[in-house]
């Protein structure tokens, strides 16, 4: 991603990173489709049970909560590729909540590679149309989330309820 943005400018690196990130999200659930599945089961077991029973328990905003869980910036990405073939994420799901889950990430390193092609010093780094441009685009995917969440029934509500389990330190 600082390569991309060094090379190819933010207008130009960043989606093309989106897409590359998502690519290789893609080629790890892959593989562990096709050709991991029992060392992931063995290795992870006690880790994929409660991320099993959220998915199933969010089956109807599933989406919703793959990107809450891409968006959330201490879940582990690396288990998240590997398991969720095995938790009967459809690729559908899990490729575009890739892809929009981690755009603040890329943007923030994509922007990082701009600015090193081009530092003169390290105030440079911190300027408020960077901070700007990244409050944006945290605030356009969260509004996502929030609108989903708003409009959704009263039942899907309580199904994706995050208080027993994966984002409270007891499921990952």
């Amino acid at each position: 991603n600082l390569l991309g943005g060094a090379l190819f400018g933010l207008a130009r690196g960043f989606p093309l990173c989106c897409l590359l990130t998502a690519c290789g999200a893609t080629g790890c659930y892959l593989m562990s489709r096709h050709f991991g599945k029992r060392l992931v089961e063995r290795a992870f077991h006690r880790r994929l049970e409660p991320l099993r029973r959220r998915v199933q328990q969010n089956r109807r905003s599933l989406f919703a909560m793959l990107l809450s869980l891409r968006l959330f910036p201490m879940s582990p990405n690396w288990f998240l590729n590997m398991a969720s073939p095995l938790l009967g994420v459809p690729l559908l799901h899990f490729f575009p909540s890739v892809f929009l889950g981690l755009m603040p990430y890329n943007f923030i390193t994509v922007e990082a590679g701009c600015m090193l092609s081009s530092l003169t010093s390290i105030s440079d780094l911190f300027s408020t149309g960077t901070m700007l441009k990244l409050t944006v685009l945290s605030g356009l995917v969260a509004a996502f989330v929030l609108l989903k969440r708003r409009y959704a029934s009263p039942e899907t509500l309580r199904q994706s309820e995050y208080s027993d389990g994966l984002l409270n330190g007891k499921g990952l």
